[in-house]
């Protein structure tokens, strides 16, 4: 099918884009959905429980932040949508002392966005912590390509400069929760931190 027949059709499915409440309802509404499933089952039970708790929590944040609101993301007056393909567009100027407040928002609010997805991913996973933080950049990568594609049918900013911010979050996130991992070990004087274990 098509690339233009499939964005017609999500755009029927999906636009005008839903209010933050209808959004915000529909995530809480598959996240107790999935809560029930998990604790009929079992899988809530100890620390993994709350770990699997807080995966889900990120993931629905970053899912209603992204796509209930609008924090910098306006496309240029008589557009539907625009699309950025152009790698590192702005960022540096974004970065720095004279951006605007919006570009600052947006530049530091997306990688900030990620960092908890980054923590608890390197903490669930059972591996070396290298792969544990390529891991999570891979998932971070992922679900932000996701939500930018899902933005593109929109009347929406699709930007790829979204998912190198994104990715860097959640990268940085799984770099401090294998901080946290390597400093409880030393304390405990534990396995070396390359070993394949986890924090659970």
């Amino acid at each position: 099918m098509p690339w233009d027949r499939i964005v017609a059709f999500l755009r029927r499915l999906i636009s005008p884009m839903p209010s933050a409440q209808f959004t915000i309802t529909l995530v809480a509404a598959v996240l107790v959905t999935l809560a029930l499933i998990a604790k009929r089952r079992g899988w809530l039970h100890g620390p993994r429980g709350w770990l699997w708790t807080g995966l889900g929590l990120s993931v629905g944040g970053i899912i209603i932040a992204t796509l209930a609101f609008r924090i910098g993301d306006q496309p240029p007056a008589g557009t539907g949508r625009e699309v950025i393909l152009a790698p590192f567009k702005g960022l540096w100027h974004a970065a720095g002392p004279h951006a605007t407040p919006d570009a600052s928002a947006n530049f530091y609010g997306n990688i900030a966005l990620y960092v908890p997805l980054g923590v608890v991913t390197v903490w669930l996973l059972h591996s070396q912590l290298v792969k544990r933080v390529a891991l999570a950049w891979l998932l971070a990568a992922a679900l932000s390509t996701s939500i930018e594609l899902t933005q593109s049918t929109m009347n929406r900013v699709a930007d790829i400069n979204d998912v190198i911010l994104n990715s860097s979050g959640a990268a940085l996130g799984a770099c401090l929760g294998g901080a946290v991992l390597i400093a409880m070990r030393r304390t405990k004087g534990g396995a070396p931190a390359q070993q394949s274990t986890s924090l659970v």
